[in-house]
């Protein structure tokens, strides 16, 4: 997560793909730009708290673990870079994993998904609170000590943080950025009255669904559109994001809900999220579908699992711009 927040999976359909492609070059060239996770936050001390309010559910954990097993479908594989688009066939089933730790300003990252199939999505990025590392999938550990650093990176996105994207809309100005657990607290997001929101009944009694402002992105307005469990309310089903000319851009479904003991009481989590993105003729071009396996909320995390030391086969000093070993500089332009 970060600055005025967004998420890269909410590009639409085309646009998402063309993404990953660019990040994919950018990796190579020691783009250094941290995807982060987030989620916590109970609404009241000492009671049970609900995804009624997202914001104050994922607000003020002090740290989040999670992992999750991904599958990734890919429809639109002819904006892929070669020689992938060649061996990604459309909609072809591509497995991957995600797992983040967050504490305060400190995070950490992994993303692995098939190396023969999306080989620039396998990284891991992490901040210490001093220093900043990007290892790449060739084993290069950039690194820096001029702090943290805003923006996206090519991982899996963040299934969690997608709860978020009606207080923190993605728009042309912020769409480089990821938000971050800490920005949660120093962000000002956008006001959301969920409670005093004109909530619809849908046909089959199920369901309500309400609409709230989106913002702009490529040119294109949008609205969210937020489905909830008729009369309770006490969770989110889906976010979509749908043009103000009607075209469906994304959708996210969360489900499964189960609880999540916190500092402040048992928190009821999502631990399936799929992310689904659309082509301007609205067929679906990209789906990620997310099984948590495992989410800790106010627990402990060792300092050292915010530094990268597993497959570091070198290391790139970004702020002396050149190699280093144990003994120093060892070259490098």
């Amino acid at each position: 997560m970060t600055g005025a927040g967004s998420f890269v999976y909410a590009r639409a359909a085309r646009q998402f793909v063309l993404v990953v492609a660019a990040l994919a070059v950018a990796a190579v060239a020691f783009l250094k730009c941290p995807w982060r996770a987030t989620v916590a936050a109970a609404d009241a001390a000492g009671t049970a708290c609900t995804v009624g309010d997202p914001l104050a559910l994922l607000r003020d954990r002090t740290s989040v673990h999670y992992a999750a097993q991904a599958t990734i479908q890919i429809w639109a594989t002819s904006d892929l870079p070669a020689p992938w688009s060649d061996q990604v066939e459309p909609g072809e089933e591509i497995q991957g994993h995600i797992e983040f730790w967050g504490s305060g300003p400190r995070y950490r990252l992994q993303s692995w998904t098939d190396p023969q199939k999306l080989p620039w999505m396998i990284l891991q990025v992490a901040y210490d609170g001093e220093r900043y590392e990007l290892l790449l999938p060739d084993g290069t550990l950039s690194v820096s000590a001029t702090g943290d650093r805003r923006g996206v990176v090519p991982a899996l996105p963040d299934p969690l943080a997608e709860l978020l994207q009606v207080h923190y809309p993605l728009t042309d100005e912020n769409a480089h950025l990821s938000l971050r657990l800490t920005d949660l607290q120093q962000v000002p997001p956008r006001e959301v009255d969920f409670s005093g929101a004109n909530w619809e009944m849908l046909g089959n009694g199920l369901w309500e669904v309400a609409s709230f402002p989106g913002g702009v992105y490529e040119g294109r307005e949008y609205t969210h559109r937020v489905y909830v469990p008729a009369q309770t309310r006490e969770w989110i089903a889906a976010i979509e994001r749908v043009a103000v000319s009607g075209e469906m851009l994304t959708r996210t479904e969360f489900s499964d809900y189960r609880l999540v003991p916190s500092a402040e009481g048992q928190c009821a989590m999502p631990h399936r999220v799929v992310l689904r993105a659309y082509d301007d003729c609205g067929g679906e071009a990209l789906r990620v579908s997310y099984v948590l396996t495992a989410m800790e909320l106010d627990t402990e995390i060792p300092d050292a699992t915010f530094r990268i030391t597993d497959g570091v086969v070198r290391i790139w000093d970004d702020d002396a711009g050149c190699f280093v070993d144990n003994d120093g500089p060892s070259g490098g332009n």
